[in-house]
């Protein structure tokens, strides 16, 4: 019994206490992600006033990528591609990202102190343009090993994407 509470102690203790979901602000009405065989994701914009690390900006559609390809819920996924037929392009804006207070998620925990990241992705058929949906993917970090790297709120987002992607 003692084992087992400081192992399962020390995996709570490791671990980042990490959540992520998608909101969706507008549905896929007429065609779905799996209608297409490639998707496009170009590089990130923001609305963030304050400076935001650039690696965040490049992380997170670097890494969507990549967990989609593991995935193979597309034929292909790229950052950029001259191809327009069966492509879906999803263009990701950064809307919220705060750091939070890495000491109050270590000393305080139960929510103080969390690192949020909200990116607005609008999802077009780039043969036509047209917007087909615009989700909102949001990661938050509550605890982890020294409070937790706020960093690990983007890899919330990143697998809020790849997680509806994958459902859808």
């Amino acid at each position: 019994m003692k084992k087992e509470f400081w192992t399962l102690l020390m995996i709570v203790t490791i671990s980042a206490c990490m959540s992520n979901r998608a909101v969706i602000i507008q549905p896929f009405e007429t065609q779905s992600p799996s209608d297409f065989d490639v998707l496009e994701i170009p590089e990130f914009r923001t609305t963030v006033t304050e400076e935001v690390d650039p690696e965040i900006l490049q992380m997170i559609p670097e890494r969507t990528a990549e967990k989609l390809e593991e995935k193979g819920i597309f034929r292909e996924v790229t950052r950029a591609t001259d191809q327009s037929e069966g492509v879906l392009v999803m263009e990701g804006l950064l809307i919220s990202y705060e750091t939070g207070s890495r000491a109050k998620r270590y000393f305080l925990g139960m929510g103080t102190g969390k690192a949020y990241c909200t990116v607005q992705c609008t999802f077009r058929d780039k043969a036509t343009n047209k917007e087909l949906a615009k989700l909102n993917f949001e990661g938050e970090v509550g605890g982890g090993l020294f409070g937790g790297g706020a960093k690990d709120s983007a890899k919330g987002v990143v697998n809020a994407i790849v997680d509806y992607l994958k459902r859808h």
